[in-house]
């Protein structure tokens, strides 16, 4: 008689976790958002200090970052990329992120349109109460 053996891994039922949204990854995807959000929700703001925090996300988000510097090295003319860590574009490269794609819906999205997504992303993280049949009588 045959005996069947069946191997299953320990992790065939889990669901694999995406590595886009882990981590030090997480906190750049937030940076890009709170850049969008402050740049939609600000930009027409009363307030001085608004308008500028509206001003430094459009800064960010739309102006070139991207600096580089000619040095001579043993006689030879060499380029030297001076661009920020933490600016945009090497940002979006890290998470494989379209920057025109992010720039193009920043300038689509509306007050409006910023309130409704961050309504749903509060919400998907409220505690919510299940009344029972009795309390409702």
């Amino acid at each position: 008689m045959r005996e069947f053996v069946l191997e299953l891994e320990v992790d065939y039922y889990r669901p694999a976790k995406d590595e886009r949204f882990e981590g030090y990854k997480l906190i750049w995807y937030k940076v890009i958002l709170r850049a969008v959000y402050d740049y939609v929700l600000y930009k027409e703001s009363k307030s001085p200090s608004l308008r500028r925090l509206a001003e430094g996300s459009y800064r960010w988000l739309y102006e070139s970052d991207e600096k580089f510097r000619k040095k001579i090295v043993k006689g030879r003319e060499v380029s030297l990329d001076e661009t920020p860590f933490n600016s945009f574009s090497n940002i979006c490269e890290l998470l494989s992120l379209d920057t025109d794609g992010i720039r193009k819906m920043a300038s689509l999205l509306t007050r409006k349109d910023i309130r409704k997504i961050e309504f749903f992303q509060r919400s998907k993280y409220k505690s919510r109460k299940v009344e029972s049949v009795e309390e409702m009588s």
